[in-house]
Parts: C-alpha cells; sequence; structure tokens
C-alpha cells in the first residue's frame, strides 16, 4: 500500500557473480485503519473484550483512574472447532497486566468462577504475559 492505495511492489535480484547466493526475505505489513476496516465483522469468529471493575461494572466510554485495577474479559466464539487459535490480547496505554503466578504481585480474585470460566480456562495450552499485551494459546477449541 501507498497512501492508502495498493501498490505493485517489484523486486529484482541478479547474481552476476556464478555462486549461489542465500537469500532470506521477512516482511510485515499492518493495514492502516480507515472507515472501511475499523467496522467490527465476523469472519467465523466473533471475539468481544470488555473492561470492567473488579466488582464487575462496567467501565466502557469511562475514564479509568490512575492505579485502578481493571479486569479485562476476552470472549470467543466459532462456528467450527478450530486447532492451534493464537489470541494475542494489546493492551490500551496506561494498562499493565499482572501476573499473579509471581510472588511480588498483589493477587486479585478471579471473581465468581463460573462453569463458564473453569472451562474456558481447562482449554488454554499456554499463556504469555508481556508488558504491552497478553497471549494465550490454545490447541482445539471447541465450536461454540
Amino acid at each position: 500500500f501507498s497512501d492508502g492505495k495498493p501498490a505493485s511492489p517489484k523486486v529484482t535480484l541478479t547474481n552476476n557473480g556464478g555462486a549461489p547466493i542465500i537469500l532470506t526475505v521477512r516482511a510485515q505489513f499492518e493495514v492502516p485503519l480507515n472507515e472501511n476496516n475499523r467496522k467490527a465483522r465476523s469472519q467465523g469468529f466473533t471475539f468481544t473484550r470488555t473492561y470492567e471493575t473488579l466488582d464487575g461494572d462496567s467501565l466502557e466510554g469511562d475514564p479509568i483512574p490512575l492505579g485502578s485495577l481493571v479486569r479485562v474479559r476476552l470472549a470467543l466464539k466459532s462456528n467450527q472447532k478450530l486447532n492451534y487459535v493464537a489470541i494475542d490480547d494489546k493492551l490500551p496505554a496506561g494498562l499493565e497486566p499482572l501476573n499473579t503466578a509471581l510472588e511480588t504481585t498483589e493477587k486479585v480474585s478471579l471473581g465468581e468462577v463460573t462453569e463458564v470460566i473453569t472451562r474456558s480456562l481447562s482449554l488454554l495450552s499456554f499463556q504469555e504475559i508481556r508488558d504491552h499485551r497478553v497471549a494465550f494459546f490454545v490447541d482445539e477449541m471447541p465450536a461454540g
């Protein structure tokens, strides 16, 4: 893309030396946000994220006071059984994840641990906590 319009990138390599060349090409591209791709859409997944207080009150659209503990709820639904799903939840500026597995981190209640929460947590194969994101990995995710 160039200025928001599709471009035709072209790379030409010429080997005039006669010896074999080993080449690795890595590319990364992020689509710039615009009115067309900013709208919610479903392509087999339905993903929702909500921010709330530890008491369960919604924080959607409200300013979050400095130092507040915020619970992030992620919900992922699929029309079919899926294998090897990765959920990479990037955090907004000002939020920092708590790794309660560390002794130096404040212990926080999950709230009411319902059957849905228990079943969802049992699906996780691995979880990765970073400063700017939290990633979850599921080897086998049933439909629903």
